[in-house]
This record gives C-alpha cells, sequence and structure tokens, in this order.
C-alpha cells in the first residue's frame, strides 16, 4: 500500500513537471540548461578539490614520516659508523698482539682510546721494547702517539704506548 501511494506521488510529480516543460517557454529552457551546466561544472570542480586535498594530505604524511625517519637513519649512520671503528680498533688491536709476540713482548693492558688503542708493556728488555716499537711503525703501519718508557732496573722498562692506525 505505501509503495502505490509513493509510486502515485512520483507519478504525479513527473506529470506536473512535463506538463511545466510543454508550457515553459525558450527562455526558461535556456536557464535550465544553464542551471544544469553549473551543477556540472560545480561538481567536477568538487570532485577535482578533493584530488587535490586528498594529494595534500598524503604529501603532508610522508614530509611527517621522513621528517621522522632523518633521525633514524642519522642513528643508523652513526651505529654502522661506530661499528666499523670498533673493527678498525679490534684489527689494531690484533696486529700489535701479533708484534708483541713476535717480539716476545707481553701486553698487560690494552684498551681503547680516541681513534687508537693504549697498551701496557710487561717489564723486559729494552732493546725489545724498542724493536717491538720499530716493528710496530714498519711492518704494521701502526704508530706511535704517545709513549711513557720507565726503566725499572738496569736494562729492563715497562712502558704505556698510545697507538694509532698510520694514515
Amino acid at each position: 500500500m505505501i509503495n502505490l501511494r509513493k509510486n502515485l506521488k512520483l507519478n504525479l510529480a513527473l506529470d506536473a513537471t512535463t506538463d511545466m516543460l510543454r508550457s515553459a517557454s525558450k527562455a526558461q529552457w535556456l536557464m535550465g540548461c544553464g542551471c544544469l551546466l553549473a551543477m556540472l561544472l560545480l561538481n567536477q570542480a568538487y570532485s577535482a578539490f578533493t584530488e587535490a586535498r586528498a594529494m595534500y594530505e598524503n604529501a603532508r604524511e610522508e614530509a611527517r614520516w621522513f621528517a621522522g625517519a632523518a633521525p633514524t637513519l642519522e642513528k643508523i649512520q652513526t651505529s654502522v659508523e661506530a661499528s666499523q671503528s670498533d673493527f678498525q680498533r679490534q684489527s689494531l688491536l690484533s696486529r700489535v698482539n701479533q708484534a708483541a709476540t713476535q717480539n716476545q713482548i707481553r701486553l698487560i693492558r690494552s684498551d681503547f682510546r680516541e681513534g687508537g688503542v693504549q697498551v701496557m708493556v710487561e717489564p723486559g728488555d729494552v732493546d725489545q721494547l724498542f724493536q717491538f716499537i720499530f716493528r710496530l711503525q714498519s711492518e704494521h703501519h701502526i704508530i706511535t702517539v704517545d709513549a711513557s718508557i720507565i726503566r725499572t732496573e738496569p736494562g729492563m722498562a715497562r712502558a704505556r704506548l698510545a697507538l694509532q692506525e698510520a694514515r
């Protein structure tokens, strides 16, 4: 029953519209066509506006993401540089240990320091100590940045050496 009433109302509205269009003048037709064209243009403009707004929001979101990613990328780069630096120090210390073994010198302690390693040499023959330092420079390309050599007894000495990779 409700559907019949709706259909009846719709039919009456269509009849009234067609009657009005039959009796309409050319000016009314042109005005109706102009309004229809204006509505179509407004619809197109609104579609373009919503598309531009979506592009703007996406660009803004990407900019936020990149701004947040920049510190993360910097942290990753710093971490990679630190691990490379640690690897270079380990390599340096390994070569120092190798040279110490070749010269029969015993290292008491070794630790990392800015740009290189610091080693403490057990008291031993002074000549062996200098041969050790010379071998580091000539064979392993390791330079002594700072050295503290203390004589413990005649012909014997202990040393604290700050060593760095020669560049």
